[in-house]
This record gives C-alpha cells, structure tokens and sequence, in this order.
C-alpha cells in the first residue's frame, strides 16, 4: 500500500488565478465606465467564467477519483486477559498503520504470549516474562530472512525502543494469552492510524 499519492493542480490553479485577475480588471473598468461600454466588459467576464468553468472541471476529473480522506485516524486497544485462550486485543478489516504495542505481564511468574496477524499472514508467536518494565514490540531480525515474520520484545525505556511504521492493507490482529502461571494477566496497548478511504 503506497502511504503517499502525488497528484499536481498547479497549472489549473495558476489558470485560474490569471482567469479571476482578467475577471478583477473588467469589474473595474465595469464601475469606471459609461453605461454603453458596459456591455464589452460584461461579454469579457462572461467569457472569462466560462473558461473558468472549464479549469474547475480539469480539476475535479484529477480529483474526484481520488481519496478524499486524511490518512490515519489514531485508535487506541487496550486489553488485559487472565486466560490461558487466545484472545483479541483488536482484530480489524481495513488498511493503515501500527504505531506501536506496548505490553507486560502483571506478574513476573506469568508468561504472556502474542501473536500478529498482518493481512492474513501470522506471525510467530513471541512471549515474555519480565513484569518489571514495559515492553515495545518491534520487528525481530530474523523476519529479514524468513517468508514468515518475527518479533520481538524491547525496553520501552530502552535506545532500542522506537515507535514502528508497519502498514497492512486488509487487515490486523492482535492476540494474547497467559499461557504459564496464573497469578495476573497481560496487559497490552495496541496503537494505530487507521485510514477510511
């Protein structure tokens, strides 16, 4: 999915820039003149629209079939589960971009367990048992040499840790689990832009 479009309206604006200051001209001559000479200035103006009319169509034919929408609605998912069955942190259908996962288990003796599904392709699933800190999820190197993909957990607080610029275009999942121990649960902080085109 491109995260950008290019598309110019530059000729067409300075068109129409010329075309009102010819417009500006005549409507000043209009409140100078005598009233036979009127009717020459008002036959320039009416052209002048009529090309001015055209210019605003050139531009909506390069617009209109384009979206309209602002990228990136920021959402937010919270979750916490004390099971041992995966369950979501968000699951959508649409396109944009995960900015980050922010996660840890509540208790150090507890092992939370994640899994990402990124436009129908699931991720390995990655675990951690530290509750001291939170944790960022970033991309793991091995997801580099691999058809699957791989994370891993960072320090939030760690140079490592940086906010991540992932996009998906169908669709995202988040899922967690205790899948060791029983003392507390998981909680994770899902954080995305998600567009409406």
């Amino acid at each position: 999915m491109s995260n950008s479009f290019n598309i110019s309206v530059k000729p067409e604006i300075a068109a129409l820039e010329a075309k009102i200051d010819i417009i500006d001209t005549e409507v000043g001559l209009i409140h100078t003149s005598d009233l036979p000479d009127i009717a020459a200035q008002i036959v320039t103006v009416d052209t002048e629209i009529g090309v001015i009319d055209g210019i605003v169509d050139a531009i909506k034919i390069k617009t209109d079939a384009t979206p309209q929408n602002v990228r990136g609605h920021f959402t937010r998912y919270f979750a916490q589960e004390p099971s041992e069955n995966f369950s979501d942190v968000c699951n959508i259908t649409g396109h944009g971009i995960l900015n980050w996962i922010i996660l840890k288990p509540t208790v150090s003796t507890d092992t939370l367990e994640m899994r990402i599904t990124i436009d129908g392709i699931v991720s390995q699933p990655i675990d951690i048992t530290d509750a001291a800190v939170f944790h960022i999820v970033k991309f793991a190197d091995q997801s580099l040499l691999t058809t699957d993909f791989h994370f891993k957990f960072v320090d939030a607080l760690s140079a490592e840790a940086e906010n991540q610029h992932i996009e998906f275009d169908t669709s995202f999942r988040v899922e967690h689990r205790i899948s060791a121990g029983s003392a507390g649960h998981s909680q994770v902080n899902v954080c995305l832009s998600l567009d409406a085109f």
